[in-house]
């Protein structure tokens, strides 16, 4: 979004009626007089107001991916830090994220769906059952792009991936999903940051530790996996067999590479 001078595109307009205002509430809050409550509001909506034009316009355009938007996320951030519009400015990003979905934009999609979790995250009413029942559909379309995404081999999902990782931090199956996915792409060190996420989101979780162990030990983590594969053994005695047997591998690398203490620990 530029700048524009006189007669620019509407969103430019809103982006000068926007700053117009930042610079009068400042004046006030300086102690220059004037009603600082009410110039708050109107600059927080002017801001919101520019942000969403400048959306509309990018989805217009045929654009509205990160470069495309980061004019409008720049203005939507200071309309909710103004005055609080975490949850307004929130929905006006995951809409975008929904749209950049639905046109298959999905590293698009990943990216405005990763900026609505974080201003739904700084809500007043975050833990209030609604928000989080808006913070979990907004999570859930995020794997769903990002499962998308993965398909593809030739995929830079590095952004994308820890996106993801941090849309559903609480929920235990999200996690054994995405690990699921990257180990099927031969990606372990990767589903294995996802599987212990998912021991950290449910400690009693027998298949996170089993699967965290098989995942570190391919990507050469043995002191760890042997852990893990401990652990599930411990958990489910019907895992002892298939833990055991881990453990005993891990603990072959571990001598081999002269890590002797480790290995008898295993």
């Amino acid at each position: 979004m530029g700048r524009g001078g006189a007669g620019g595109t509407p969103a430019e307009d809103a982006l000068r009626r926007a700053e117009e205002l930042e610079g009068h509430l400042a004046h006030a809050a300086a102690g220059g007089g004037g009603d600082e409550a009410r110039m708050r509001r109107e600059c927080a909506e002017a801001y919101l107001s520019c942000g969403r034009r400048a959306l509309q316009e990018a989805a217009e355009g045929g654009g509205g991916g990160e470069g495309d938007g980061a004019a409008a996320l720049a203005c939507l951030e200071k309309a909710a830090a103004i005055n609080g519009l975490w949850s307004v400015c929130a929905e006006a990003c995951g809409r975008h994220a929904r749209a950049r979905q639905k046109a298959g934009a999905h590293a698009d999609a990943v990216a405005w769906f990763g900026h609505a979790l974080s201003l739904a995250d700084r809500a007043a009413d975050r833990r209030s059952p609604k928000a989080r029942k808006k913070r979990q559909g907004l999570a859930d379309r995020c794997i769903e792009s990002w499962k998308e995404l993965v398909k593809d081999p030739a995929t830079d999902m590095d952004g994308p991936y820890r996106t993801a990782l941090r849309a559903d931090p609480s929920r235990a199956q999200t996690h054994l999903d995405m690990g699921y996915v990257l180990a099927g792409r031969g990606l372990a060190g990767r589903a294995a940051e996802c599987y212990e996420a998912a021991c950290g989101a449910d400690p009693g979780s027998v298949e996170a530790r089993f699967r965290a162990g098989t995942a570190l030990e391919e990507a050469g983590d043995h002191g760890k996996a042997a852990q893990r594969y401990a652990e599930a053994a411990r958990m489910d005695a019907g895992l002892s067999r298939r833990a055991a047997a881990g453990c005993a591998q891990c603990g072959k690398s571990l001598a081999a590479a002269g890590r002797r203490a480790e290995a008898a620990a295993a």
